[in-house]
């Protein structure tokens, strides 16, 4: 029996928009894994319950509310959720919206690992790096043997 060709056939009844939602959701799952246990263990580190790292967008307020950021960084964090929430409605401007919204996630993110980098008492490249590279940064911070400190 030929696995493949019948494989081929069941892909090919996919239109674009299918195949770019069934992405979204690979990318979201894949997201979600790489910030979850890192911030399982910094959350611990800061005096918070590890477990408020696994729902999806109350994390990212826990973290917020550790690394001392501000509110806007917290709302461009959560876009790509939300995001995630309008393409499975599948509102015709969605596919716009999601460009957008991974953009302003990563910002959030970035700006939020920045400050939290600025807390664990980092020097300035790293938390630079915590900014552009915030799931690796968060790794070094979580795994890392280095203390939480309210006040830098």
């Amino acid at each position: 029996m030929n696995y493949t060709n019948g494989m081929l056939k069941y892909w090919q009844n996919w239109n674009i928009q299918q195949i770019f939602v069934f992405e979204s959701y690979i990318f979201d799952l894949i997201r979600f894994l790489l910030t979850t246990l890192p911030l399982y263990i910094i959350f611990n580190k800061a005096g918070e319950d590890g477990g408020k790292a696994i729902v999806p967008i109350y994390k990212y307020y826990v973290l917020d509310k550790v690394s001392f950021s501000q509110l806007v960084w917290f709302l461009f964090a959560i876009q790509p959720t939300i995001a995630s929430v309008i393409a499975y409605t599948a509102i015709p401007a969605a596919d716009a919206y999601n460009i957008g919204a991974a953009l302003a996630g990563r910002i959030g993110l970035g700006k939020m690992t920045y400050d939290l980098s600025k807390r664990f008492h980092k020097n300035k490249p790293f938390c630079l790096m915590g900014f552009l590279l915030p799931e690796i940064a968060l790794f070094v911070l979580a795994f890392g043997n280095n203390n939480y400190h309210w006040n830098y």
